[in-house]
């Protein structure tokens, strides 16, 4: 499994940190998960918005001619947390790395490789004319812009605008084994060491999880592992 960034997206944006972690799970604990939440939180609500971040991914959606309607993901998760008061529970895997996301501000996605269309991920711009097949619709999308930043795998895209819609085809279900977490940063390197190595340990203590490769991406072209 290859995971890269493209040149191009790197010299637009050199300050980008794409943290990755591939795992590989044996069984799970959804009530746990919760209640180490819980306890990490101390049953408090996580704070709802850090502006500095809002500020520079819509920075980066206008520059991609992102639509209103198109928002980063850690926006959208505020956004449902403020409105509802918590996050609606949607199975394991999402809600630890939705918890990780709304906490330290950083648009996180989760792609089961099982369900790949290639053996490999690459963050790129878009090419015109790709089909889509948005996360819980049934409908197809055309890509029409040739600015918009998306992950691909092969020839498919399984994530539109750089982390605002994951494709049906890689979703994370119940049954998911194998999967690989992203996380899209800008900022501190050791402020994403810190969220990477939250998401472990919150699963390492509520699942039998084995973790193959956790690392970092960037413009210098290194793989940057810990943990």
């Amino acid at each position: 499994m290859q995971i890269r960034i493209h040149e191009d997206v790197l010299r637009r944006y050199p300050d980008y940190l794409m943290g990755v972690i591939e795992l590989q799970i044996t069984s799970y604990d959804i009530d746990a998960l919760h209640q180490v939440i819980k306890a990490c939180t101390n049953g408090k609500q996580i704070p709802a918005i850090n502006t500095s971040v809002e500020t520079k991914w819509f920075q980066v959606f206008n520059e991609m001619k992102a639509s209103a309607k198109r928002i980063p993901s850690v926006v959208a998760l505020w956004n449902l947390q403020s409105r509802f008061g918590e996050l609606r529970s949607i199975n394991y895997f999402v809600d630890a790395y939705n918890y990780v996301s709304t906490k330290h501000g950083i648009p996180m996605g989760g792609y089961d490789i099982e369900s790949l269309p290639a053996e490999d991920i690459t963050l790129r711009y878009a090419k015109k004319g790709t089909k889509f097949h948005p996360l819980g619709l049934n409908q197809i999308e055309k890509i029409k812009d040739e600015s918009e930043v998306a992950y691909y795998s092969g020839d498919d895209v399984i994530c539109r605008y750089w982390n605002n819609k994951d494709s049906e085809l890689t979703k994370i279900t119940e049954v998911s084994k194998k999967l690989i977490i992203i996380f899209d940063f800008f900022g501190e390197r050791e402020s994403l060491h810190g969220a990477m190595s939250e998401l472990v340990d919150v699963l390492s203590a509520s699942s039998d999880i084995s973790f193959v490769r956790n690392f970092i991406l960037s413009v210098d072209k290194t793989n940057e592992t810990f943990g």
